[in-house]
C-alpha cells in the first residue's frame, strides 16, 4: 500500500463511527416507539437519515471543490459529535412534542455524514494504491457487513438489555473515538483541494459508498442496514452505471475522454489557486453539481456501470426487513424468528464473501468483468430459487450462499470504478452515484413494497433475479470493455511508479 498507516486508521476511525449510527438509531427508534406506540412514527427517523444524506449528496460536490478531502472529514466527523451531543440532551426527558426537533437532529446529524462517503472512498484508492485497491475495498466491505451484523442484530439486544440512555451514552464515547483516529488522517502526497489530485495521473483515485454501496462497499456507500424492530428496515442500497460499444473503440473513446476531462481540470484548478481555495470558483455551484454527472457520461466505462447500477438499484428494497419479514411469515408459512434468521444468514454470508475476495485479490483482478458477471449471475440464480421456494432451511441456505456473490460483484465493480475515472474527477463521481443510490432506494421500496401487496412477495424476489442476470447479461456483453479499462489504468500507474522512483 501507499500508505498503510493512514488506510489502517481510515479504515478505524469509519468502521468505528458506522457502529455509532447504527447503535443511536436504534435506540431512537426504541425511545420514539415506546413515546408514541406507533411504528408511522418510528418509520420517520430512518426516513430523516435518508432525507439528510440525500441532500448531502447533492450539495457535497460544492464544497469538494474549495476544501481538501481529509480537512473535509474530519469537520464532518467534529459536527457529528457536536450535533449527537444536542441530540443526546434532546431525548431526555422528550415528549411527543419534540419528536420534530429529534428528527431534525438525526437529518442534520446524516447531512454532515453524508459526505464521509464519497470522501472515505476517494481516499480509499490514494491511501491503498491501485494495486492494492481491490483488497482494500474487500477489507473495508467486509468491515462494513461486520458493523451493521453487530449493530442492527447485537445492538437490538443490547437496547433491550440496557435500555436507550445508556446506549446512547456509550454512543457518544464511540463517536469521540471515530473522531480521534479521524483528526489522525493526512492528506494524501499530490493531494490539492477535494476537487483534485494532479491531472497527471499518479497513483491516487478518489470515490464515494458506504457500498456503500453501500455499496460498497460499497458496495460502497453506507448500508441502511433496518432499523430495528419498530420500524424493521434494512437497505443493502447498490449503486447505479450506463452504457457501451465495441472493445477497442471504447478504450479509444475513455482514453480521449479522460485526457479532455484532465484538461478541463487543469483549467478549472488553475482558476481555483488563482482566486485561492476559500473564494467561489469560476463556474458556480450548480456546474459543480452537474460536474459529477457529465464526466459520468464521458466516460464510456463509467456510463455502462452506471447503467448496471441503476438496473440492479431499481430493486434494490429486496432485501428491507419489512418485505424479508412478509416472506418469513407469508411464502415460508414461519414464525417471525425465521425472519431474523434469514437475516442473519444474509449478513454472515456477506461477511464470508468478503472474507474470500481479499483471500483471492490476485485471481479477481486479473479478470475483473468475469468476476462482476459472474457475482451478479450466480446472485440472480439463487434470488429466483429463494422466490420460488417455501422451504425455511432452503431459504436460509440460499441467502447464505447469495453472500460471497453478492460481494464480489460489488467489490470489484467499485474497484473498477476507482481505477477507470481520473483521480480529480472521482470526488465528485461517487457523489453523483450517491444521490442516485438514495434516490432509486426510496423508488424502490414504495415500488416493491406495492408489488408485495399485489402479487405477492415471490413476484419481488423473481423480478430481483431477473434483473441481476440481465446485469450480468450486459457485463458479459462488454467484458473486454471492462477488462481494457482496467488493464489500461494498471498500466498507467505502473508508468508513473516508474518514473517516479527513476526521477
Amino acid at each position: 500500500m501507499n500508505q498503510p498507516r493512514q488506510f489502517r486508521w481510515l479504515w478505524a476511525g469509519q468502521s468505528i463511527s458506522n457502529l455509532g449510527d447504527a447503535l443511536y438509531l436504534l435506540a431512537i427508534v426504541t425511545i420514539v416507539y415506546k413515546l408514541t406506540g406507533s411504528a408511522l412514527f418510528s418509520s420517520l427517523v430512518p426516513l430523516a437519515r435518508v432525507a439528510g444524506q440525500l441532500a448531502c449528496g447533492a450539495a457535497a460536490p460544492i464544497v469538494m471543490d474549495r476544501w481538501p478531502l481529509t480537512r473535509l472529514i474530519k469537520l464532518s466527523q467534529l459536527l457529528q459529535v457536536l450535533l449527537f451531543l444536542m441530540l443526546l440532551l434532546a431525548v431526555r426527558g422528550l415528549t411527543e412534542d419534540g419528536i420534530g426537533y429529534v428528527l431534525v437532529l438525526i437529518g442534520l446529524l446524516s447531512f454532515t455524514d453524508g459526505i464521509t462517503t464519497p470522501v472515505r472512498n476517494a481516499l480509499v484508492p490514494r491511501y491503498a494504491g491501485k494495486k492494492q485497491l481491490l483488497r482494500a475495498n474487500g477489507l473495508m466491505s467486509t468491515t462494513d457487513q461486520i458493523v451493521m451484523m453487530a449493530g442492527w442484530a447485537a445492538g437490538g439486544i443490547i437496547v433491550a438489555w440496557l435500555g436507550a440512555s445508556p446506549v446512547l451514552n456509550a454512543t457518544l464515547g464511540i463517536y469521540a473515538a471515530a473522531l480521534f483516529m479521524t483528526l489522525r488522517l493526512r492528506e494524501p502526497e499530490g493531494a490539492g483541494t477535494g476537487e483534485g489530485a494532479k491531472a497527471d495521473g499518479g497513483v491516487a483515485a478518489a470515490s464515494g459508498t458506504k457500498a456503500d454501496v453501500d455499496g460498497a462497499v460499497a458496495s460502497g456507500a453506507k448500508a441502511e442496514a433496518g432499523v430495528a424492530a419498530a420500524s424493521g428496515m434494512k437497505a443493502d442500497v447498490d449503486g447505479a452505471a450506463a452504457s457501451g460499444t465495441k472493445a477497442d473503440a471504447g478504450v479509444r473513446k475513455e482514453a480521449d475522454a479522460r485526457s479532455d476531462a484532465g484538461a478541463e481540470w487543469s483549467e478549472s484548478a488553475q482558476a481555483q489557486r488563482r482566486g485561492g481555495s476559500g473564494t467561489k470558483p469560476e463556474n458556480g455551484a450548480w456546474a459543480s453539481i452537474q460536474e459529477g454527472w457529465r464526466n459520468i457520461w464521458r466516460n464510456p466505462v463509467l456510463r455502462l456501470i452506471f447503467f448496471i447500477e441503476t438496473i440492479e438499484g431499481t430493486v434494490s428494497a429486496t432485501w428491507i426487513g419489512a418485505l424479508l419479514l412478509v416472506y418469513a411469515t407469508e411464502q415460508l408459512g414461519s414464525g417471525t424468528q425465521w425472519y431474523g434468521f434469514i437475516n442473519a444468514g444474509y449478513f454472515a454470508g456477506c461477511i464470508a464473501g468478503g472474507l474470500l475476495v481479499v483471500a483471492f485479490t490476485r485471481r479477481l483482478s486479473r479478470q475483473p468483468a468475469l468476476s462482476i458477471a459472474a457475482g451478479a449471475g450466480l446472485m440472480g440464480l439463487f434470488t429466483l430459487a429463494f422466490a420460488w421456494t417455501t422451504a425455511p432451511l432452503l431459504a436460509l441456505a440460499l441467502v447464505v450462499l447469495m453472500g460471497p456473490p453478492q460481494q464480489l460483484r460489488e467489490v470489484t465493480r467499485r474497484t473498477v470504478f476507482q481505477k477507470v475515472c481520473p483521480p480529480e474527477q472521482l470526488p465528485k463521481v461517487m457523489s453523483a452515484e450517491n444521490t442516485l443510490v438514495y434516490s432509486l432506494f426510496g423508488l424502490s421500496v414504495v415500488l416493491l413494497s406495492w408489488m408485495a401487496d399485489r402479487w405477492g412477495v415471490g413476484a419481488v424476489y423473481a423480478m430481483a433475479g431477473l434483473f441481476y442476470l440481465t446485469t450480468a447479461i450486459l457485463t458479459a456483453l462488454f467484458r473486454h470493455r471492462i477488462d481494457a479499462a482496467a488493464r489500461e489504468a494498471d498500466a498507467a500507474e505502473a508508468a508513473a511508479e516508474a518514473q517516479a522512483a527513476a526521477g
